[in-house]
């Protein structure tokens, strides 16, 4: 839930939104729910934000890439390599996660 909540940000922020951060209750998110069915949901809902992050990066135009976000200290280039590497270091820990058990 995590890493889809970032992915939706990130995908605001290149298509011009604001650049807040998430509260709390977003960024990492309370499961109070782990049932298969939830679990199923929380994939697919990853997967929707993960296309629609996909579909606004091929749509960005890439004269803009060394640009700041609006209202922001980063360039778009450095938020979607930042979105990159944020989802990399998640599934690494999921992976190590995974082998321990």
């Amino acid at each position: 839930m995590h890493i889809a909540a970032w992915d939706r940000v990130v995908c605001e922020r290149i298509q011009g939104g604001k650049t807040t951060q998430l509260p709390p209750d977003q960024n990492f998110p309370v499961v109070t729910d782990d049932s298969e069915k939830a679990w199923k949901k929380t994939l697919k809902e990853l997967e929707k934000q993960h296309r629609a992050l996909k579909a606004a990066i091929l749509k960005f135009s890439p004269a803009k890439l060394d640009r700041n976000l609006s209202g922001g200290d980063y360039t778009y280039y450095i938020t979607m390599h930042g979105a990159v590497q944020h989802d990399l270091y998640h599934a690494g820990q999921i992976a190590i996660l995974k082998k321990m058990v």
